[in-house]
């Protein structure tokens, strides 16, 4: 199974305090996406995006080495969590407990499931790039110190489980829609908030020919807002989760290679 990379904010770009849910920031940034340094100024040897990250008004501004390629295109990205996949006839739910962590998720893990789905809009053409993820299993990583069980995007502190997905960050991303439910109610920690992103292999490749870049180039999403959720978290509820992000698709350029246009 391939990896799926979702950095929560303070993680794709970002996740301190309520990030913590899901990924560090800055650290991580750095170690997902390559990033340069800022040069110069009061900041300099800080990783950066671009020049506003080594911006400081306290002193002489930097300039920022990391190569951005000249793309800034709205999407959207949508997760689908289901604890309950199985044949198209089965209704059946899966029984749910506490982790050591507090998160509530799965007795069983084998019939989770994650779908990323990520929809934009260059010109006059649409483009959709999906996939569907299981047996994520565990992740760990001591830089990060990160050690999460059970159904792990790489990069997460918590696994990626239904009621994770379901539950609102923050105070006022109550979604909507979605019938019955329950993560949010459920839940005892904050949920997910993805600040940044970088996509799955195959979406991130695709990205790359979509959108006219050289080989070697990374694609990554800033993520604008949670525009919506469908909760169907709740422990007998067979439906699956809908989360909705609106996100702004960037991508890095490799070193000492000119930008290729489309």
């Amino acid at each position: 199974m391939k990896p799926l990379v979702l950095c929560i904010l303070g993680m794709l770009l970002v996740l301190p305090g309520v990030g913590d849910a899901g990924n560090p920031g800055p650290k991580a940034r750095q170690e997902l996406l390559g990033l340069g340094a800022c040069v110069g100024g009061t900041r300099a040897g800080k990783p950066c995006v671009d020049g506003f990250d080594c911006d400081d008004e306290r002193g002489a501004p930097g300039t920022c080495s990391t190569r951005v390629a000249d793309v800034a295109i709205r999407g959207t990205l949508t997760l689908i969590s289901d604890k309950d996949a199985g044949r198209w006839e089965d209704t059946s739910t899966t029984p749910e407990t506490k982790d050591a962590s507090g998160n509530v998720v799965p007795t069983d893990f084998s019939r989770s499931t994650l779908t990323v789905i990520l929809e934009f809009t260059r010109g006059d053409r649409g483009f959709a790039f999906a996939e569907t993820f299981k047996d994520l299993g565990d992740y760990a990583n001591s830089a990060l110190k990160i050690d999460c069980k059970g159904f792990c995007v790489p990069t997460w502190r918590d696994p990626a489980v239904e009621n994770r997905i379901a539950t609102p960050s923050v105070e006022g991303d109550d979604g909507g829609g979605g019938g019955g439910g329950g993560g949010g109610g459920g839940a005892s920690t904050p949920g997910i908030r993805i600040a940044w992103a970088t996509p799955p292999p195959a979406i991130g490749a695709a990205l790359v020919d979509a959108l006219g870049l050289p080989a070697g180039a990374t694609p990554f999403l800033e993520v604008v807002n949670t525009t919506t959720i469908f909760d169907h978290a709740r422990t007998q509820d067979p439906l699956a989760t809908v989360r909705r992000l609106k996100v702004t698709i960037r991508a890095l350029l490799p070193a000492a290679v000119p930008q290729a246009t489309r």
